[in-house]
């Protein structure tokens, strides 16, 4: 080949390496490689690839998660209203925190308040007072002084009715029982309690017979024909003297009287507890002793009814409270059917 020829094929050679080193990236399809691919001719045969502008990058949106928290949702209780201002639970819940402010921090301001409060709260109960005296007043079976007169000469006559009364049934009892008088010669409790005793007994007809724990007799000679304790006491659980028993010797019944010093009054008042406890009264005769009339009129025992029972179970208040106007209404029948 002549030399020209050989010296340019030679520096086209490499010129060609040169630049399809540098210029391989145009054609990452092709690697670079055009010696190698002879086939496809030289490198200036092959079309340039056209710039392409570069498609602007997108951002990069976060990959949607399923939302994984559950929100859960409590009913709020709504708080309960606090009784309205100025009736009596408001008073009852608050009027003592008003007076502790006004203790604790007394500026006029707090001490007013409270003042003003109470006043309200007494005008209140004034203003039910009387009109309590008022629907009191005539109603057989709301007015006290059907049962216990308030002027002086009223108490006194019910008073001096109900001793009569007391001492007439009390005299009826020595036919049916006598008295068990339990003591000690050393005991002063003893020596001041034995001539009531006695005086009582004497007065109303009572036999008394009287044990002595020590086998002494009493000083003041009140009971001279006394026993001597053989068990009686223990059988009766006597372990603190004076003690005094009713008894009825042919039911062999002993009912206590009391243990300790009692006065007149007060042993005419236990003998005839005694006595109605054991059925030795009627609950008639009992109730004539009483300084009080009408008390055999009970108007707890005569307004119950089933059909309370049905009014307070459909009143829907767990506390069984009846609304007073069907409560009212309900009384009224009730007692008109006793008057």
């Amino acid at each position: 080949m002549h030399p020209i020829i050989n010296i340019s094929i030679s520096v086209l050679l490499a010129i060609l390496g040169a630049f399809s080193s540098s210029h391989a990236s145009l054609y990452p399809d092709k690697n670079g490689q055009f010696i190698e691919r002879s086939a496809e001719g030289w490198h200036w045969y092959e079309p340039i690839p056209e710039e392409q502008e570069a498609e602007p990058e997108k951002p990069i949106e976060p990959e949607t998660q399923p939302n994984e928290i559950t929100l859960t949702l409590q009913q709020v209780e709504p708080t309960p209203a606090g009784p309205a201002p100025m009736t009596t639970a408001w008073f009852r819940e608050n009027l003592p925190k008003y007076r502790d402010a006004a203790i604790d921090n007394p500026t006029r301001e707090n001490v007013e308040t409270y003042m003003y409060l109470q006043r309200a709260a007494m005008d209140k109960a004034q203003g039910f007072a009387e009109q309590f005296s008022r629907v009191s007043v005539g109603n057989p079976w709301l007015d006290e002084i059907n049962r216990r007169s308030l002027a002086t000469f009223g108490t006194q006559t019910q008073d001096r009715y109900a001793g009569e009364k007391r001492r007439e049934l009390i005299k009826t009892l020595p036919e049916k029982t006598g008295i068990f008088y339990f003591f000690r010669a050393d005991c002063v409790y003893c020596q001041k309690q034995a001539p009531i005793l006695k005086t009582f007994a004497d007065t109303n007809g009572f036999e008394v017979i009287a044990i002595s724990l020590d086998g002494m007799p009493m000083p003041g000679k009140e009971f001279p024909n006394f026993k001597v304790d053989q068990g009686q006491a223990r059988m009766l659980g006597v372990d603190t003297v004076p003690s005094i028993f009713l008894v009825d010797p042919k039911s062999n019944i002993v009912s206590p009287i009391g243990i300790g010093m009692m006065a007149y009054p007060e042993l005419e008042e236990r003998i005839l507890i005694a006595a109605i406890n054991e059925n030795w009264i009627s609950e008639t005769e009992f109730l004539a002793t009483r300084a009080v009339d009408n008390i055999d009129q009970n108007l707890s025992s005569e307004i119950e009814s089933g059909e309370l029972d049905e009014l307070a179970t459909s009143s829907g208040s767990e506390s069984g409270f009846i609304e007073p106007s069907r409560l009212h209404k309900y009384l009224e029948k009730q007692i008109q059917g006793l008057n």
